[in-house]
């Protein structure tokens, strides 16, 4: 029993497939992801770092890693944004996660995502009638899910920090779709 709870810890605690890991070949898609916050350098030095390379904002790509440690985030510029990204294979999305350290020991609280809006973009083609209407109407059998491949995060609002949003981790649980 005890073995089993530490098998399941150690692969990544909930013991389900995350299909938006970098690692597994999910990928950001950059035209589609709002902009990193670079903070504003003080010095010389801290110029020089910047111009070389050396001082610079964690990517986007940094919520699609498992670690989840204090400063370790994507900074999304601004209070609103979003990421999107392509999973690693198309999936019967059952349920996603939002990851942030806890409240007792992060930076800056404000900075921490409140209002988020995921939206799938799904794999598969839908027929509409010519009604000689300008709108049409899709209707989706709730009981046939179409696989997604493409999913974007929207973070409408955060706690308060009007420079950036901390995202730590993004996750995707379901089922494989066979291609």
């Amino acid at each position: 029993m005890i073995e089993a709870a530490l098998s399941r810890y150690a692969s990544d605690r909930l013991g389900k497939t995350d299909f938006a890991l970098f690692s597994a070949g999910a990928r950001v898609i950059p035209g589609l992801t709002s902009p990193t916050f670079e903070p504003p350098v003080r010095g010389l030095a801290q110029k020089l770092w910047r111009k070389l390379g050396m001082i610079s904002s964690h990517p986007p790509a940094a919520i699609l890693d498992p670690n989840t440690h204090v400063g370790e985030c994507w900074p999304m510029r601004g209070s609103s944004g979003q990421v999107a990204i392509h999973l690693a294979q198309p999936v019967d999305v059952t349920e996603f996660g939002v990851e942030h350290v806890a409240k007792s020991v992060a930076i800056d609280w404000r900075s921490a995502p409140r209002q988020i809006e995921v939206w799938g973009y799904v794999l598969g083609t839908n027929t509409t009638s010519d009604g000689g209407s300008s709108a049409a109407g899709i209707s989706a059998d709730p009981s046939q899910k179409p696989p997604v491949r493409t999913i974007i995060v929207k973070v409408r609002s955060n706690w308060g920090h009007p420079d950036h949003t901390c995202l730590y981790r993004f996750r995707v649980h379901g089922q494989r779709v066979p291609l």
